[in-house]
């Protein structure tokens, strides 16, 4: 009876059926979750002191596991502009734009924001500056203490 059982037709479709099954089930992308979509908005100011030579963004991760961005190097922003980032988070991917609208005024160079909304983990970061199309890629691990500045390429 179980030599029959191998034989059959019937037992090697039943077979194939359960094994395109586990495979299927294994090889299956993981879920990424909602997005959502932050905007937070900075806090102009001009720091004549150590202005870099190019555009760059500095991160610092605080005691309370919130991290202070600063954006420096601004072009033709001034203290009655607005910048904003428009963050769309995706599990631990963040996809930060940077808007600036300018208007007139006395110049600044530099935009402070807060984002407080970060788990202490590491996140796969992507920033765009729009209005100067520059942009950088970087991970940030949200562990106080941290802090690091990366330039902003073309």
């Amino acid at each position: 009876m179980i030599p029959l059982l191998f034989t059959s037709v019937e037992f090697y479709v039943v077979a194939f059926i359960i094994a395109a099954a586990i495979i299927a089930l294994s090889v299956k992308p993981a879920s990424r979750g909602q997005a959502e979509t932050i905007f937070v908005k900075g806090v102009l100011d001009c720091d004549s002191s150590n202005s870099p030579a190019h555009p760059e963004i500095c991160l610092k991760v605080n005691d309370d596991n919130s991290v202070t961005l600063i954006r420096k190097g601004l072009d033709d922003v001034t203290d009655t502009s607005a910048v904003t980032l428009v963050i769309t988070k995706i599990s631990f991917n963040l996809q930060i734009k940077e808007r600036v609208a300018s208007l007139p005024g006395q110049p600044v160079n530099q935009a402070v924001f807060s984002l407080d909304f970060l788990a202490p983990e590491r996140y796969h970061i992507t920033y765009q500056a729009e209005n100067s199309e520059r942009f950088t890629a970087f991970s940030l691990l949200v562990k106080p203490g941290i802090s690091f500045c990366k330039t902003l390429n073309q």
